[in-house]
């Protein structure tokens, strides 16, 4: 394999990703008549020369145990997020191992599910917008249906081309192992390296080690919320938040009228998102939630400059309070049995624990 350089000229042109580029990248996918690219056990070439698509890179390793994976050596390595690994060390957005369990623990992402139960629902519910994924094997990681990335694009790696690349560190917090990156917050937001986790538009600060290795209440991400639920579109999360994120696909979730959702006022028929937790409802039983808690997180209006293990009445309850992006060891993605035990739903509603 032909191993090429890039001599970055300034800080300026640093890209985020550490290692060498091979690590990554293949010239010609061949080597000693030998395909090169087949990280996750893919086969074939792939655009932008990579040596996997997203789940060869991002479930390098289906049977391992590592929620992080490690590429080369040395000061070369490269960290590789593993949103699919054979532990219960999930990273935060959960574990597409849930999958193999029952469909309706995760998202069907079709390069992952078409190897379980196949037991899909389609469209998505709530699908206000007609995103087009209506059958079993069009969910995709990014593009046009999918989530990641550019999703003008139908090709996953074209959808996400040069994300990789862009020095994000204003999106990051805490330390990363094998690097000097510096502690820095932002919420930019207005290009997919800059969007939180290349959710295109979505701000948010990120965990600099994805939440791998020990997570807690000083030590997670930190995500967009606003006090009002608002309308939603296909392709424009509705105020740069991770809960307009989500209304994209499943918009009558987040209705501001009299649609599905059933209005955005008390009495709710659906669990209300972006809005907060307990100012609009002083004196009440909300508001015993003041310290950070890992299993159900919040939202903030304003991404702080480093992790915050404090709530309070600006902070914003949004779908990833309960769910999972990804996919979890419960029904429809919740982050605890809420068949067996109320243990999530007592952190915010206290005074029923």
């Amino acid at each position: 394999m032909l191993i090429f350089l890039i001599i970055a000229a300034s800080d300026a042109l640093q890209a985020k990703v550490d290692g060498r580029c091979s690590n990554c990248h293949t010239m010609h996918n061949s080597q000693g008549r030998s395909e090169m690219a087949t990280y996750g056990g893919t086969s074939g070439a792939n655009p932008c020369l990579t040596q996997g698509d997203c789940i060869g890179c991002h479930a390098y390793d289906r049977t391992g145990t590592n929620n992080v994976i490690i590429i080369g050596d040395g000061d070369q390595k490269s960290r590789i997020p593993q949103v699919f690994h054979n532990a219960d060390t999930d990273l935060a957005a959960g574990n597409f191992k849930y999958l193999a369990d029952a469909d309706d623990r995760g998202h069907n992402v079709a390069a992952i599910n078409n190897l379980e139960n196949n037991g899909n629902i389609f469209p998505p519910p709530g699908d206000q917008h007609g995103t087009g994924i209506t059958q079993p094997g069009v969910l995709t990681c990014a593009g046009v249906y999918g989530c990641h990335g550019d999703r003008s694009k139908t090709n996953q790696i074209d959808a996400i081309k040069g994300a990789h690349h862009k020095n994000d560190g204003i999106l990051k917090f805490g330390s990363i192992e094998e690097s000097a990156q510096a502690p820095a917050a932002g919420s930019a937001g207005d290009k997919i390296g800059l969007s939180y986790r290349f959710l295109m538009g979505v701000k948010g600060g990120e965990e600099a080690n994805w939440m791998g290795q020990s997570p807690g209440a000083l030590v997670h991400n930190e995500y967009k919320g606003v006090d009002g639920p608002g309308g939603s579109s296909l392709t424009s999360p509705a105020s740069n938040t991770i809960s307009g994120f989500c209304a994209e696909c499943h918009g009558y979730y987040h209705g501001n009228g009299t649609d599905e959702t059933g209005g955005s006022t008390s009495p709710w028929i659906r669990h209300p998102v972006d809005i907060q937790l307990y100012n609009n409802y002083p004196n009440t039983e909300y508001q015993d939630y003041d310290t950070y808690n890992i299993d159900v997180p919040v939202a903030r209006t304003t991404i702080p400059d480093t992790p915050s293990n404090a709530v309070d009445d600006s902070d914003i309850i949004m779908c990833l309070s309960c769910h999972r992006a990804h996919a979890g060891p419960y029904y429809k993605l919740i982050r605890w049995d809420n068949k067996a035990s109320m243990s999530g739903c007592v952190v915010c509603h206290t005074s029923k624990s």
